[in-house]
């Protein structure tokens, strides 16, 4: 998440697959809980909501301003449920990032252009750095 990200962005989807067909397929999601980690100090707290997770489509979005924290990560747990009971929870790292941490790129193309090869971009930057890649935006 950038420090400046607005409140009520999307960040990640998550999807859990329910074999079933119809209702019976329909998975549930909800936010177990969040602890914020300190990356200088290695010191951790629960946190309240500032994530929230859209209870059928996964995407787990902004709740907060993030300009305050300190360098760290979110470990958000999530819960993924179907109608029947059945459940699996997994973990997801959220990483605050600073100005200072991000690059940007201007490509003299159209959007919706850049968007056609923009996985592939990303892949050949992460190979030729060594470093996760993501991107937050494309005007």
């Amino acid at each position: 998440v950038a420090a400046d990200a607005k409140v009520g962005s999307d960040l990640i989807r998550v999807q859990a697959i329910d074999n079933d067909i119809g209702n019976n397929s329909l998975v549930l999601y909800h936010i177990l809980s969040i602890r914020y980690i300190k990356l200088h100090s290695n010191d951790s707290e629960d946190m309240g909501n500032v994530f929230i997770i859209g209870e059928t489509d996964g995407i787990i979005r902004t709740f907060d301003l993030f300009m305050a924290y300190d360098p760290g990560y979110f470990v958000v747990e999530v819960l993924a449920r179907d109608l029947a009971g059945h459940s699996d929870v997994t973990l997801v790292g959220i990483y605050i990032l600073r100005d200072d941490q991000r690059v940007k790129i201007v490509i003299n193309e159209i959007p919706e252009r850049v968007r056609l090869f923009q996985e592939e971009f990303i892949n050949l930057l992460s190979n030729i750095t060594g470093a996760i890649v993501n991107t937050d935006d494309v005007q």
